[in-house]
């Protein structure tokens, strides 16, 4: 396979260096190879034959954030260490890679639930979230239109909620509840 490049490229055709096909691999190396860390090597640098998360401009202060720095940032941001793999129902529509799902809960008690849209149609996934009303419901979510992620506020208050996710989108949900001592 010849080695593309930096991209800022979410989704265009597959290739190697695009954000989905970086969450696509993520996904794969967690839940099917059950691996509890993931190194990417270059994290900054400038243009050439190396694919860094963050490609810094010759000669300025400038740079510029990759697609793949945004699907690797949607795993480390939320899913932290001593996370436990949790249980996730979901339905992929008969074809087992269209939506691929994954969910973890934090040692701070917070759950997030990952769902890869890879299909060219809206998916629409209803979460159901444990009992006790959640102190904070938000998505996040990385599609083909959007250069940055968009963080969406949910209602806490509803248990279960119908999301419509966006196709070639990989959206990470993170549910956050009081601790016993800040309940009210």
């Amino acid at each position: 396979m010849q080695r593309l490049g930096f991209s800022e490229v979410w989704y265009d055709k597959g290739s190697e260096n695009e954000g989905l096909t970086w969450a696509n691999n993520l996904h794969t190396a967690v839940v099917d190879g059950n691996v509890s860390a993931y190194l990417y090597w270059i994290g900054a640098g400038g243009y050439g034959g190396d694919v860094p998360l963050v490609w810094l401009h010759d000669g300025s202060n400038n740079y510029t954030i990759s697609a793949t720095y945004w699907a690797t940032a949607h795993c480390s941001r939320f899913v932290r260490p001593g996370v436990v793999r949790v249980g996730v129902d979901a339905d992929g529509g008969g074809d087992n890679h269209s939506v691929r799902t994954s969910a973890f809960r934090n040692v701070d008690g917070s759950y997030v639930v990952q769902a890869i849209i890879n299909g060219d149609s809206n998916v629409t996934v209803v979460l159901h979230a444990p009992p006790s009303r959640p102190r904070q419901f938000r998505s996040i979510t990385n599609n083909v239109t959007d250069k940055e992620p968009k963080l969406q506020e949910l209602d806490g208050n509803d248990p279960s909620l119908d999301v419509t996710l966006l196709p070639r989108s990989l959206t990470t949900f993170h549910v956050q509840y009081r601790r016993r001592r800040d309940r009210t």
